[in-house]
């Protein structure tokens, strides 16, 4: 380009002296409009030479150029990026930055900064396939990726993985090496979702657990979670040794959290049965559960107070008992006891058991009425299959409410504790 100009300046020039030296009446002023034309030309050559020779700030879209053409080494050159240092020759670079200098009117002001160069080979595109990386400045590759791991999704029936939905991840590195990592460039990890194992959220690693006991239960996956909680079951009231109106078995209560977390630990407190009336306890221990912001109450049974010979409230009522008619059973299902004449029976909560896959609950019998005037029939609980209260024997009585929070229907038998089952 600069010989070009050169050239041009060199016939414009010739020109202009012989339209001086002509003898044309408009001589002079064709002579004029030459010296202006050369004038324009030369100052555009000058804003173009100025932004591509003189600015290295990085605002500048070739800055690259100033600096190459002013030998400014590139500091993250490497086999993959370019030197952008010139390859002319000396003489011609020379030749170059003279024209410009000879221009006239250039501006002191743009003399060239060297200074911005680097943060100018930063911002580069670097060739072909490479990819600057923006920590160190250097141009990268990526390296071919590792194998799968697992090398295959594993079958939903393998059973080999407790994973709601498992993954295969590969994973590539980038060259030539250094102490940045390859994340500024992209994705260094490559996952992908196998079909889906089982059904999440897990609790302590099976689609439902069935708590007995306090204590804290591991839920994994997130997601919605459900909750279903029994009260403990309520003592019978009792006349010194005459009996009254049963207990009622423990209120059940139901929600479903949603877990974000794909790990969450859940406190679980299991209300236990009351005793008789007369050896202290009115009603029997409330069930709870909870984990962070989530909790949930399922209140223990109702026992009557004393001289209060009706059946007492709870998922199923207590038997009430009548001196006219003995004691009465309990109710069984949600439902209320049974009264006497004088005398009702406890009120039943009404609501139905959850069904829940895999696992079998019915409603246990209430006690029975019998008799006698230690009898009264105990609200009936849950029954969960392969699942026991702990207290049969000793609850062995035909008076007591069968299942987990059934209501006693004896003096010194208590009632049974509570239960809860978390499931997915």
């Amino acid at each position: 380009m600069t010989l070009l100009s050169l050239c041009r300046d060199s016939v414009y020039g010739h020109y202009l002296v012989l339209v001086k030296q002509s003898q044309a009446l408009k001589a002079d002023t064709f002579a004029l409009q030459i010296h202006n034309v050369l004038n324009e030309r030369k100052q555009m050559d000058k804003n173009f030479l100025e932004n591509i020779l003189m600015n290295s700030e990085t605002t500048n879209r070739v800055c690259f150029v100033a600096c190459g053409l002013h030998n400014i080494t590139n500091q993250f050159h490497n086999q993959y990026d370019f030197r952008y240092t010139s390859n002319i020759s000396q003489d011609y670079a020379s030749l170059i930055f003279q024209y410009l200098k000879s221009i006239q009117g250039m501006s002191a002001s743009h003399r060239f900064e060297n200074r911005t160069c680097q943060d100018c080979y930063k911002i580069q595109t670097c060739p072909v396939d490479a990819i600057r990386d923006r920590t160190t400045g250097a141009c990268k590759v990526w390296g071919s990726c590792e194998g799968w791991s697992p090398p295959r999704c594993p079958l939903p029936s393998s059973g080999i993985t407790d994973e709601c939905l498992p993954k295969r991840v590969r994973t590539r590195t980038c060259f030539p090496p250094d102490a940045s990592p390859c994340t500024e460039m992209g994705v260094i990890k490559e996952e992908k979702n196998c079909p889906k194992m089982i059904r999440c959220p897990r609790i302590d690693g099976s689609n439902f657990k069935v708590v007995t006991q306090s204590g804290v239960v591991r839920v994994t996956g997130g997601g919605n979670v459900k909750i279903f909680g029994v009260g403990g079951g309520a003592g019978a009231l009792s006349h010194g040794y005459i009996m009254g109106g049963g207990g009622g078995s423990g209120f059940h209560k139901e929600t479903t959290w949603s877990l974000s977390s794909q790990e969450v630990y859940i406190t679980v407190v299991i209300g236990q049965g009351g005793m008789s009336h007369h050896q202290g306890d009115r009603e029997t221990g409330d069930t709870t559960v909870h984990s962070g912001g989530n909790k949930l109450l399922a209140k223990g049974g109702k026992t009557r107070e004393r001289k209060d010979a009706r059946g007492a409230d709870g998922w199923s009522g207590g038997g009430g008992y009548d001196w006219l008619m003995d004691g009465q059973p309990g109710g069984s299902n949600g439902g209320g006891g049974l009264g006497g004449i004088s005398l009702s029976g406890g009120h039943g909560q009404g609501t139905p058991l959850p069904l829940i896959d895999g696992l079998n609950l019915k409603p246990g019998d209430g006690g029975d009425g019998g008799g006698s005037v230690f009898s009264s029939g105990g609200g009936g609980g849950v029954l969960i299959e392969g699942h026991h209260t702990g207290t049969e024997r000793e609850r062995g009585s035909r008076y007591a409410g069968k299942g987990f929070g059934g209501g006693a229907g004896r003096s010194y038998v208590p009632g049974a504790p509570g239960v809860v089952i978390i499931y997915s």
